[in-house]
């Protein structure tokens, strides 16, 4: 059973219900009306917010979500008293009143590719979730966010089937870890989100309630206004929700987990298998296509088969030809997914499979007439590639917060998030969190060197300042003496048309005049005189 979840101490903002009923509190004669105004207000403050500078210490990093929190908050409030639109009163009650953020930001690492980026979020109530969020096509970011602390499902192969259940998330804070993509200090915040996948910690389909309300979220045009077709929901095979969703949220693509062609081997890496064997989940896959491509103005794209590779378990010759066959005629797109070595590596003595026999792998497939890719992936080396979410408990001694170790049923602990980033933001080898890498593993030697480039840091800062203060003087300069030129000119040109500088406005107007008149006159004789010699 899921632990018990307690209420936020405040309303959430991102919670369409709690900001509704807020509203009615406080006789809004439009609550639906103000709540979409609320709700466009601040999603394009949180989109206009700029980049923070870069920070250097673990208390500036803080120092930097809070501001941008600030921020926010501030011009969200800013915007909405201006407008006539939203009752007085409401503005100053909504940020007192209504939570912004019911979550927070505990870290973000950086890949050092920079493609990938890891948050670690809390929730109110001392739960942990990852986020990830992942470079797309240049100049947009997808984010796999998470719906559940911890997994029921007890996938062998992936790090958070190793924890067990602890808790599903609302939809609320399945919403801010989206808003977290853009408060975070990460070389990705800047660029648009395009995409939503549900491939994070959890099984999607088993807080049904929770991942409806956040797609609708994301779908709401006040909100993210993001299309159905970007939003992508992951399940292992819980075949009564697998129906449902299709008939509740039509157009979002699914994405079916399957990692094994035959049930006996299904049962033994994905023990929830066992719950629903796979003829019947075949049916439940037919089911939703079928429903999908009779649905009325919705377009079908096929669904995407997952499949973890692996190495000498179930990327066989053997295993490929039986999926295959398993999937003949189906309109799917199978992610052939490379093993990420993580804590089960040592619990099972799993092992990643090499590039060749994957794409051996991938080959059967093609060659049986389906459509198949071997998934690039990225984010490893902070332990953000598919499988690797993790969570950190927390635990009390001697009234001192430290970090605790899950125990999986074997009794084999598992490492704390930052130990999976192998050699991650702790070491500081791999992976940044925009500067921040590990500042409290750090020895005296390592701080010494912070202070020493902190130092020069500020030499560089004071050299450059000076440079651009000499470079206005000497703009300010050039712009006085072209000042001079100008004013040169202007006297020359006053001698050559018979004027002075003692002249004043009156007198040069005169003159002015008088000499268009002379001009106009001279042409009209000029012209007469050609006139009459043509005729």
């Amino acid at each position: 059973m899921p632990k018990k979840r307690t209420s936020p101490p405040l309303p959430a903002l991102f919670d369409e219900e709690a900001l509704e009923e807020f509203l009615l509190a406080q006789d809004c004669p439009e609550p639906k009306k103000v709540k979409s105004i609320i709700y466009r207000v601040a999603v394009r403050a949180l989109r206009s917010l700029p980049d923070p500078l870069e920070t250097t210490t673990e208390e500036d990093y803080l120092q930097s979500i809070q501001s941008s929190i600030q921020a926010w908050r501030n011009s969200t409030h800013a915007t909405l008293s201006r407008r006539r639109d939203v009752p007085a009163g409401i503005p100053d009650a909504l940020l007192r009143d209504i939570a912004f953020l019911t979550t927070k930001l505990i870290s973000n690492v950086d890949s050092s590719d920079g493609g990938t980026s890891k948050l670690l979020i809390e929730t109110h109530d001392g739960h942990r979730v990852e986020a990830v969020v992942i470079r797309r096509h240049g100049r947009a970011t997808s984010i796999c966010v998470s719906s559940q602390v911890g997994c029921q499902m007890g996938c062998q192969f992936c790090a958070t089937g190793t924890m067990g259940m602890i808790g599903n998330l609302t939809a609320s804070e399945i919403l801010e870890q989206a808003v977290y993509r853009k408060l975070a200090p990460s070389k990705l915040r800047s660029l648009p989100l395009k995409n939503i996948v549900f491939m994070g910690m959890g099984e999607p389909l088993n807080n049904f309630r929770h991942v409806k309300a956040a797609v609708l979220g994301f779908t709401d045009f006040s909100r993210f206004g993001l299309g159905r077709a970007h939003i992508t929901v992951s399940t292992v095979g819980v075949v009564p929700y697998m129906l449902k969703l299709n008939e509740e949220l039509p157009g979002v693509p699914l994405a079916l987990s399957l990692h094994a062609p035959n049930q006996k081997l299904r049962e033994k890496i994905v023990p929830a298998a066992k719950a629903w064997p796979l003829t019947k989940l075949m049916d439940a896959l037919d089911a939703h296509i079928e429903n999908v491509r009779t649905s009325e103005g919705v377009k079908f794209t096929g669904v995407m088969v997952e499949y973890v590779l692996l190495s000498g378990v179930n990327d066989l010759e053997e295993h490929a030809h039986q999926l295959a066959a398993l999937l003949n005629g189906k309109p799917v797109l199978i992610n052939l997914i490379p093993y990420n070595p993580n804590v089960t590596a040592e619990m099972y003595g799993f092992k990643a499979p090499t590039r060749e026999s994957a794409y051996a792998f991938g080959k059967v497939l093609i060659d049986r007439g389906l459509h198949a890719r071997v998934r690039i992936e990225r984010g490893s080396d902070i332990a953000a590639a598919c499988g690797q979410l993790a969570l950190r408990s927390k635990k009390y001694e001697g009234g001192k917060e430290s970090d605790g170790l899950h125990k999986n049923g074997g009794g084999k602990k598992m490492s704390d998030i930052e130990d999976l980033f192998q050699g991650g933001s702790k070491s500081g080898k791999s992976g940044s969190r925009s500067g921040v890498v590990g500042v409290k593993a750090r020895g005296g030697k390592a701080r010494r060197r912070e202070k020493k480039t902190l130092a020069a840091n500020m030499a560089a800062a004071e050299a450059e300042a000076e440079k651009e203060k000499h470079l206005s003087e000497e703009a300010e300069a050039a712009a006085v003496s072209e000042e001079k030129e100008e004013k040169s000119m202007s006297t020359e040109v006053t001698k050559i048309f018979g004027m002075s500088e003692t002249n004043d406005a009156s007198t040069g107007g005169e003159m002015w005049m008088i000499a268009a008149a002379v001009g106009i006159v001279s042409g009209l004789v000029v012209a007469q005189m050609v006139w009459r010699r043509r005729c």
